[in-house]
């Protein structure tokens, strides 16, 4: 089956604005959708992973899921709500997976016509959230999300597990709330990731501030990544990554399994806020907390680090669990 949504407004409904099953096809684009009192105000459940596609009568052919979602404005309006607001899912009869082609893009554009922001206000759970099992190939760009009024809330949260390739490029993100996370991304099985170019670049090449992910509230985390199988690509490259709160942390690898490749270069981890509380929590830049084998680090351009703390960690990896190093504040490390 296939849906295909233009310029649709849905707002102040009584439940989800969207709500579909097994939509194999579906694309929302240049809509609003605004203050659903539903669980999710979008949600998009697939529930077979094969059916018969050729006629031939035997139910063997594998579904493959297209969803696309562009230019478009969601919203919570500021109402604290319980459930992620944007969710795509797998259920019901998928065992061994199916696979999923997500295109998310130019959400949340400002100086788009309608201006558009994906703005959410769910504490403990996401804006936006993929749990997905099957091979997904998924492009996050050019969005803007805020997360207003919760506290413990994500921006873009993915599970996935299959054989991920994704991308979270050239986004806005910024949070309010204490304990919030910019983007929590679990993968089980082998992974492409890029995240990237998540900042705002002056005529002169240099990052203007405000831009990228900009972290308010106290224990914020800008990236939280877990990588639960070998195989892995990274790359994080020119990024901004803004706190204001206090106990914050950069990047953080919560586990990673070798054999990967780890690229890291041309980021900005910054602390705005001068202030040191009585007690002064601690400040972290890029950390690897778990480290299964042995992982390659790459790195040929300066991250910047500046936690404005009297306690902070700018690096950190356990001994013997890296080949290569990441240059931070003009040192390469470890």
């Amino acid at each position: 089956p296939e849906m295909f949504l233009r310029g649709v407004v849905i707002a102040n409904s009584a439940q989800e604005a969207i709500d579909i099953t097994d939509v194999s096809d579906f694309t929302l684009v240049d809509s609003d959708i605004d203050s659903n009192a539903g669980l999710n105000q979008i949600r998009i459940t697939a529930t077979q992973e094969e059916t018969d596609i050729d006629g031939d009568g035997d139910d063997e052919d594998p579904i493959v899921y297209n969803i696309n979602m562009l230019n478009n404005n969601i919203t919570d309006g500021g109402t604290a709500r319980a459930g992620d607001m944007i969710l795509l899912t797998t259920g019901g009869f998928i065992t061994d997976g199916a696979d999923l082609n997500f295109n998310f893009l130019n959400n949340g554009v400002p100086g788009s016509s309608p201006i558009n922001s994906i703005s959410s206000s769910r504490p403990g759970d996401a804006a936006l959230l993929v749990n997905w099992t099957g091979d997904s190939q998924i492009l996050i760009d050019n969005n803007t999300f805020v997360l207003t009024d919760a506290n413990l809330q994500s921006g873009v949260e993915l599970n996935i597990d299959g054989i991920a390739d994704v991308a979270y490029t050239n986004n806005n993100l910024r949070a309010s709330g204490v304990s919030d996370v910019g983007i929590d991304f679990t993968f089980q099985e082998a992974t492409n990731l890029v995240v990237s170019n998540n900042a705002v670049v002056d005529a002169d090449g240099f990052f203007t501030p405000g831009s990228g992910f900009i972290m308010s509230g106290d224990d914020s985390t800008a990236m939280s990544l877990s990588f639960l199988s070998g195989g892995n690509n990274i790359e994080i490259e020119n990024n901004i990554l803004e706190f204001n709160g206090f106990g914050n942390t950069g990047i953080d690898f919560v586990r990673i399994f070798a054999p990967s490749n780890v690229a890291i270069n041309n980021n900005l981890i910054v602390r705005r806020n001068n202030a040191q509380p009585l007690f002064t929590p601690l400040e972290e830049g890029i950390i690897f907390r778990d480290v299964r084998g042995v992982i390659n680090l790459i790195g040929n351009v300066n991250n910047t680090i500046q936690l404005n703390s009297i306690f902070f960690n700018n690096f950190a990896i356990t001994p013997g669990t890296s080949n290569g190093q990441i240059i931070v504040n003009g040192v390469p490390l470890p």
